[in-house]
């Protein structure tokens, strides 16, 4: 039983109000927190009739609350109040009878807490760089203006846009430039339209725009020409002036839709077709659009179907560790097998899936399904295999994601250490803080994470040795014409040696020729994958490998 010195220790320091009144709400007791919280002593509080007996939300309210107080027994719930200086807060109260005419009450300030909902909230619907909208809120936004405009017969007109070229200059100038150029664009993007509308950035250099009560056919023309100018003018970038022009699809509600995810897919369409007239144009969704915009349209609907008819298989194609010559992981390679078509380039399909946001699922299922099917590789007697999974940027910047590598690993059984994530510089570039919260909540399950593409991004330095990342993979582009390319050789040799300062594996892709490995294995150069030792196998042929031919050491020369 705790003494009574504890009790009266517990009772005067702790954070929460507590007060003990009577069925007239006269106060027998409270403590420090009470009145540091309220302002008011004891005696000040019975002398202005007391607890519960009044306040800022009037007297029905605390009449309300007493009834049910002496009926229950006890009430609950969230309330306004006003200090003794006349401040308002939010408090949370919870009241209980301890005796026939005695009730014990204890609350605290919530204004800390709302303050941390409104920040997650802005975190959650609000774009961290540019501050406007996400496409999250967007797509909110766009419900509820459809809603709007069905009530009131009126015409809604979606916009979306992308920058032209905007890769390029943030290749050439670097990912703080490209960020800064982002910003001053949104700023623009968002001045040129009318309050009561919405201007948001949807993802990368991809900005969307709602417009309400479109007041003649001629106004959704007169604001898409009026972003176009908004752009034109030079940007003034870490000292560089920088021309940019933009691609703008435009769609109207309820012609061309009737639901948001139908009017964003067409209008995303439209801006497909506008650059391939060229772009810095808008160009209005149409049945009579180009046959690349239909084709597309076609994969887009082809890939939502593939989805739900399981029309994907994978494709495994093995690393090689250089030092032992033995497959020490293979990569997952995801294919479409249409019933049509055959099989479906990952070139012509991969892109419409991102752009879409059905590489989501796609990835999903590509990750589950390698899991499992290294579970089976074992439970047919083989020796444990390393599965290396290409994470998309949807899917990385997607919060659950790490729920759903964790839940696939435990609902297959596959052991954390046969998993490795691939992920690009350009995805991790993205959102550098959560990138770095996700990767490090990965890399604690015991997944290992690779950075793929190695060279072609963004990647800074100081963010690279803040990841947990221990596979560096050279691009194969950078490896196709070594030795001989000096300036490819250069940054083969380079990746190596900062693989190396970083402790770091480095893993060469394509590699289809016995000089392009003897460079690579002279330079240390951990594991390397392509043609020159197999193609990407489909599972009836890499179970066949697993089987007769994980040991290359023979193809390896000294």
């Amino acid at each position: 039983m705790p003494s009574e010195s504890f009790l009266k220790t517990l009772f005067d320091e702790i954070n929460e109000a507590f007060v003990v009144f009577d069925d007239n709400g006269h106060i027998k007791l409270l403590n420090p927190a009470f009145t540091k919280l309220t302002g008011y002593t004891k005696e000040e509080m019975n002398e202005n009739g007391g607890f519960l007996k009044g306040g800022m939300l009037g007297a029905s309210f605390y009449e309300e609350l007493w009834g049910e107080l002496r009926e229950k027994g006890h009430w609950r719930g969230e309330l306004w109040d006003e200090d003794k200086g006349g401040g308002i807060f939010p408090k949370t109260l919870a009241v209980t009878r301890v005796d026939k005419e005695l009730y014990a009450g204890i609350f605290f300030d919530l204004s800390k807490v709302l303050e941390s909902e409104d920040q997650l909230r802005h975190l959650a619907y609000y774009d961290s760089l540019t501050g406007l909208p996400n496409r999250t809120l967007f797509r909110e936004r766009l419900n509820q203006s459809i809603l709007y405009a069905s009530r009131n017969t009126s015409t809604l007109g979606i916009i979306m846009l992308d920058l032209d070229n905007f890769k390029y200059i943030n290749d050439t100038l670097g990912h703080t430039a490209g960020d800064e150029l982002l910003k001053k664009a949104a700023s623009r993007l968002h001045s040129c339209i009318r309050k009561s509308d919405t201007a948001a950035r949807l993802s990368g250099d991809e900005f969307g725009f709602i417009i309400t009560n479109l007041n003649s056919p001629d106004h959704i023309n007169k604001v898409a020409n009026n972003i176009i100018s908004c752009l034109s003018n030079p940007f003034r970038v870490h000292d560089t002036d920088i021309i940019v022009t933009a691609s703008l699809g435009v769609t109207l509600y309820p012609e061309d839709g009737d639901s948001s995810e139908s009017l964003m897919r067409k209008t995303d369409s439209a801006v497909y077709h506008a650059k391939s007239e060229g772009r810095n144009n808008f160009q209005f969704f149409s049945k009579h659009m180009s046959e690349r915009s239909k084709e597309r349209l076609e994969v887009e609907s082809g890939l939502r179907k593939a989805l739900m008819e399981n029309e994907f298989i994978l494709y495994y194609q093995p690393k090689i560790d250089i030092k032992t010559g033995s497959m020490a992981s293979a990569e997952v390679l995801v294919r479409w097998e249409n019933p049509d078509l055959g099989i479906v380039s990952p070139g012509r399909f991969i892109p419409v899936a991102e752009e879409t946001g059905l590489i989501v699922g796609i990835g999903d299922w590509v990750l589950k399904t390698a899991c499992e099917q290294s579970i089976i590789w074992q439970e047919q007697g083989f020796e444990p295999i390393k599965v290396s999974v290409n994470a998309s940027a949807r899917q990385f910047m997607d919060r659950k994601f790490y729920w759903h590598i964790h839940n696939t690993l435990t609902e297959t059984g596959l052991p954390p250490e046969l998993l490795e994530i691939e992920v690009t510089e350009s995805t991790l570039a993205q959102n550098i803080d959560l990138t770095i919260e996700t990767l490090r909540l990965i890399s604690d399950l015991g997944v290992t994470i690779a950075l793929d593409d190695f060279g072609t991004g963004y990647s800074s330095l100081s963010y690279l040795k803040r990841m947990p990342i221990e596979t560096l993979k050279i691009d194969r582009e950078f490896v196709k014409n070594i030795p001989g390319d000096s300036e490819n050789e250069a940054i083969a040799e380079a990746v190596m040696a900062m693989g190396k300062s970083l402790q770091m594996r480095v893993v060469a892709e394509g590699v289809e020729t016995a000089e392009q490995l003897r460079f690579l294995m002279e330079r240390g150069c951990s594991e390397v994958q392509g043609y020159f030792f197999s193609k990407p196998l489909p599972i009836s042929h890499f179970t066949e490998l697993l089987r007769y031919g994980r040991d290359f050491s023979c193809m390896i020369q000294p």
